[in-house]
């Protein structure tokens, strides 16, 4: 069986999507969320804790800290200042059932924790031959989380694919529960079910999520307009965009941009 898990995660394909340098303290809490995405947190410096499913894990400056997507957590930071880099990217081919993870002395990690801090300072986005690496960085640590943890770990269906990779290639834009289902050759009905069968979570939620997730890294990592993004994504009007992202976000997309200016 170990065998055949180490195989399986060969396959898997990590992307690099954004990342972020990070301060926080003292006594600073988080809110409540979740993202479809994959985050890994480096701490530089300082401590804490963070809850997800119904667990406390503690956390040390010289961590690293696994988040599948798909998993609602928070975090409070105790130290000031709690410092630390914050990687997000996609895992293809896993399943919504994982468990958050808090690594400690493991000197591979550690080596890997140098490596990433030189390809990832301050808020360039890196060059493609930089992400081909951080992709392949970012194998490593799942095979890491997958040793540790392959008993939690579960491979998704080829159903799921189809519906990330039908949503993926939209970037962003509207797409409706509708059209993902006749893209797959199934009724509405059965691919809403089985989606939230498989993947923990309404589809027309994850349709939500990943159009707001595009809204974020548009507003992060572009000097486009919030107009232009509205209409990049497919919205009628700015003011849609707007009333759509601060339903998600809780502030507005031009207050959003702000903070994540400071954040960078």
């Amino acid at each position: 069986m170990q065998q055949e898990r180490q195989t399986d995660i060969n396959k898997i394909d990590c992307k690099y999507l954004f990342h972020q340098h990070r301060k926080r303290g003292p006594v600073c809490h988080d809110t409540p969320h979740t993202h479809p995405f994959w985050q890994i947190d480096i701490i530089h410096k300082g401590n804490g804790f963070f809850i997800a499913n119904g667990m406390r894990y503690e956390f040390q400056g010289g961590d690293t800290i696994i988040i599948p997507g798909g998993l609602k957590h928070i975090f409070s930071y105790i130290d000031d200042p709690c410092k630390w880099l914050s990687i997000k990217f996609s895992v293809g081919n896993y399943a919504a059932k994982a468990i958050p993870a808090v690594f400690r002395h493991r000197p591979v990690l550690n080596d890997l924790q140098n490596i990433v801090k030189k390809l990832l300072p301050g808020s360039r986005v890196p060059e493609n031959s930089q992400q081909a690496v951080l992709n392949s960085i970012l194998r490593v640590y799942m095979q890491v989380y997958e040793m540790e943890f392959g008993h939690e770990f579960q491979y998704r269906s080829a159903f799921l694919d189809r519906v990330f990779e039908i949503v993926a290639g939209r970037e962003g834009k509207y797409i409706t529960v509708n059209e993902v289902a006749e893209a797959m050759g199934y009724s509405a009905k059965y691919a809403s079910e089985r989606f939230r069968k498989e993947a923990g979570c309404r589809l027309k939620k994850y349709l939500d999520e990943e159009r707001f997730k595009h809204a974020g890294l548009l507003l992060s990592f572009s000097d486009a307009s919030i107009s232009s993004i509205a209409d990049q994504l497919g919205f009628s009007d700015v003011y849609a965009f707007s009333r759509f992202f601060k339903n998600r976000a809780k502030q507005s997309p031009r207050r959003f941009r702000e903070c994540r200016l400071k954040d960078l």
